[in-house]
């Protein structure tokens, strides 16, 4: 495989695990009235099992790849801050203010000026 296939696909994956965890938090906070266990146990565990897994093994390749830790600090941070705001708009249905769609867009920005 080329090396910018492996480049997107460790950034794929660090998105999707980035995901996991930030669909987890959202699950849980808004089902925390529920007082379930499984509010708590079924979202770490798909945390844990499937955001561990992706994420860790997006750093650990992301290393051999990019042999930077800035860009995968810089790459981890956008995924949250593109993540979450859209995982938070699907579980809330609240649109984000101004000021935080320019962090959006700034988040943006500072992956692809990383890169």
């Amino acid at each position: 495989m080329s090396q910018t296939l492996l480049k997107f696909l460790v950034i794929l994956f660090l998105f999707i695990g980035e995901s996991f965890y930030l669909y987890s938090e959202m699950f849980v906070a808004k089902n925390s009235v529920a007082g379930s266990s499984k509010t708590f146990f079924i979202p770490a565990i798909l945390m844990v099992i499937m955001g561990g897994i992706l994420f860790l093994g997006s750093v650990y390749f992301g290393m051999h790849l990019f042999k930077n830790i800035w860009i995968i600090a810089v790459m981890s941070v956008a995924a949250i801050v593109i993540m979450e705001p859209l995982l938070a708009f699907v579980f809330f249905k609240q649109l984000p203010t101004i000021k935080t769609s320019i962090g959006f867009i700034l988040g943006i920005l500072g992956l692809i000026i990383a890169l």
